[in-house]
């Protein structure tokens, strides 16, 4: 299964349930089947990949389409988690159609601060550096971290996100081919159970540099800095502080690593 579909899977897991006892308007309703349709996509595990990219998008488009219409089907948006399939134009789009003052009422204040780090961090921006506790209680400093390397892969996961450990081989192979100063990778945990995170380094033999984004120790939180909107997400950076690539696939980062050596 690729790193897209765990993905989906993960975010069908994450999908509220239909059926809320509110009296429905018809936009809420029209918003409520088409969500329907994106939950039977997520749900067909045998679906080609292709065909499942494009049928969310003609789902998602639909959704937008009702949200501009309706704020509150914006807002269902954000709470129900389809904005994790949106563009970032489509999420300019979006916030566009509903206020900063309705999203901090839905307590959904944090989307718009994510969104912001998104498109902080495409590819061709600068890295925003990251200071955060490691397992042991040091400082971990990514700035310090890629001036002394070719190359970082930065790595967003958490102990118990199970696409994320499924990644962890793949990382390894390439960690143990182009290790030092050719390339250093750092793992931030969304963990809130430090111990659980700490035990999972330790079993999965992870040799490479962690830090914990609950321990950030200046500004805000890496995950919110970063645009993370899931995980495992990855971030290939160079040594000049450049972001190569937002979410590159391990064969492009290998390819990277070693046509450029």
């Amino acid at each position: 299964m690729t790193v897209m579909k765990k993905v989906f899977t993960c975010v069908l897991m994450a999908l509220i349930l239909l059926g809320c006892a509110k009296k429905k308007d018809a936009m809420l309703a029209a918003y409520e089947k088409e969500l329907a349709k994106l939950e039977t996509v997520l749900d067909n595990e045998s679906e080609d990949e292709a065909e499942m990219e494009s049928a969310i998008a003609d789902i998602t488009a639909e959704l937008l389409a009702l949200a501009e219409k309706s704020e509150q089907v914006a807002l269902r948006l954000f709470e129900d988690k389809v904005t994790y399939f949106l563009s970032l134009d489509q999420k300019a789009r979006l916030f566009a159609s509903v206020t900063m003052d309705s999203l901090e009422a839905h307590g959904l204040g944090k989307a718009y601060v994510r969104y912001l780090g998104e498109q902080n961090t495409q590819d061709g921006k600068p890295m925003i550096d990251i200071v955060c506790a490691t397992p042991k209680g040091d400082s971990l400093h990514l700035a310090d971290i890629v001036a002394a390397h070719d190359f970082v892969l930065l790595d967003f996961w958490a102990s118990w996100c199970r696409p994320c450990r499924e990644l962890m081989p793949e990382l390894k192979e390439i960690y143990a081919a182009h290790k030092g100063k050719r390339l250093e990778i750092v793992s931030i945990s969304i963990d809130k159970d430090l111990e659980a995170w700490k035990a999972m380094i330790e079993k999965l033999d992870l040799p490479w540099l962690h830090g914990a984004a609950q321990l950030a120790r200046e500004g805000t939180e890496p995950a919110d800095v970063y645009g993370i909107n899931y995980i495992p997400t990855l971030f290939l950076i160079g040594h000049d502080g450049t972001i190569i690539a937002r979410e590159p696939e391990l064969k492009d980062v290998e390819e990277k690593l070693t046509s450029d050596n």
